[in-house]
């Protein structure tokens, strides 16, 4: 996200922020992991080697998993972020919103 602006144009990040499920990046898709016993995850993969799967959630904890211990691995659907901060969000948020992602330009 911290050069978000380097290569989206205001109107897809703005369709992302009203639609987020709509055409998830190839690479953040959430996945939903149950282990051997019982334990339930739901987040992003960022890393996977030497038969273990690092796991980022939604409040950015990461998680070590070993794929020995993976009872079930699925694929969602929807994206991690909220479908509703057009709802949340004013006008005046939602612009500033936009613009403070406009601002990140750093690099990808």
């Amino acid at each position: 996200m911290t050069a978000i602006a380097s290569f989206r144009t205001s109107e897809h990040i703005l369709k992302k922020i009203v639609k987020p499920d709509s055409n998830i990046v190839s690479g953040y898709e959430e996945e939903l992991i149950e282990t051997q016993d019982g334990r339930l995850f739901v987040g992003i993969v960022i890393e996977e080697r030497n038969g273990k799967l690092t796991l980022s959630d939604k409040s950015g904890t990461s998680f070590l998993i070993d794929a020995n211990d993976i009872s079930t691995r699925t694929t969602q659907t929807g994206s991690m972020m909220p479908g509703n901060y057009d709802e949340l969000l004013n006008e005046r948020e939602m612009d500033d919103l936009l613009a403070y992602l406009l601002s990140l330009k750093g690099r990808p």
